[in-house]
């Protein structure tokens, strides 16, 4: 029974084996194709800050490349792949940084909440107080909790 299991175990990492090879081949295949297909770069003068930027742009692209497995066109949405994105970011450089600093483009304080802000919120609760009924009142200003209420 083992050995039947060991067989088969063997014969399937063979073949993994194999097809993985053929998946490489016709990658490479592909690549060759596209760059043959390119049309030939035209003479232009550039400064050396702007090819470095071309550069960097081009490893950038060429990273993003190779991590995404499948793009729907539909939706737009990518299948990257893991391990390699994992193996890339190993290499890269990385530096430590707050939430506040990483996300400080998306704290926009609405206009609703400057309002708020500014509003006197001691007097607004004292105005509920004489609308109110003092039975209503206690029941939801409760003089029990030291954060609520007139009566700490």
């Amino acid at each position: 029974m083992d050995d039947d299991i060991n067989r088969q175990l063997a014969k399937a990492r063979a073949l993994l084996e194999k097809s993985k090879a053929k998946v490489e081949e016709e990658r490479e295949r592909q690549e060759l194709e596209q760059a043959s297909a390119t049309p030939p770069p035209t003479t232009t003068t550039t400064t050396t800050s702007e090819m470095e930027d071309l550069s960097v742009a081009e490893n950038e692209e060429k990273k993003r490349g190779s991590v995404v497995n499948f793009t729907d066109e539909e939706t737009g949405l990518i299948t990257t792949d893991g391990e390699l994105m994992a193996l890339l970011s190993e290499d890269e450089d990385w530096e430590e940084r707050s939430l506040l600093d990483v996300f400080d483009s998306e704290l926009q304080e609405s206009d609703v909440s400057n309002h708020l802000a500014q509003r006197d919120v001691a007097a607004s609760i004292m105005n509920l107080r004489m609308k109110m009924h003092n039975d209503d009142y206690r029941k939801i200003f409760d003089s029990r909790n030291r954060w609520i209420g007139e009566d700490n």
